[in-house]
């Protein structure tokens, strides 16, 4: 699979993207066996857009890489063209084997106002790689 537990996203205009307010993801994984084992919870490609993630509550999730959020931005062209945000969010109890709640790969990333605790990790960063 491409991974992400709950929900897999793919952009590759500025224009596109997703936002989720007042979600909640629990128990979500992603088997380390198959192919990628990214975003227990939510996998997002934004190359380039926007994901937007507000009010929202992670636990319990699990992935090799970002036990609750796992996003790429592929090249340096798309990532100062994405945008991303998360913001007055809850990460708890995740797991990944790196990023125990969120694995950013290469993007330019806003995150406030979150509470990110209890968070595993096998190799780096129990909470945001």
């Amino acid at each position: 699979t491409k991974g992400g537990g709950a929900v897999y996203i793919g952009t590759s205009v500025n224009t596109e993207g997703t936002t989720f307010t007042n979600c909640t993801f629990t128990g979500n994984t992603v088997n380390n066996s198959s192919s990628g084992a990214r975003g227990g919870a939510i996998h997002a490609s934004v190359n380039p857009g926007f994901l937007t993630i507000t009010g929202s509550i992670f636990s319990e999730n699990e992935a090799e890489y970002g036990g609750a959020v796992y996003q790429n931005c592929g090249n340096y062209t798309s990532r100062i063209a994405s945008e991303v945000i998360i913001s007055n969010s809850v990460f708890e109890q995740n797991n990944a084997r790196y990023g125990g709640a969120v694995f950013n790969d290469g993007h330019n990333t806003i995150v406030k106002t979150c509470l990110i605790r209890g968070n595993e990790s096998l190799q780096q960063s129990g909470g945001y790689y």
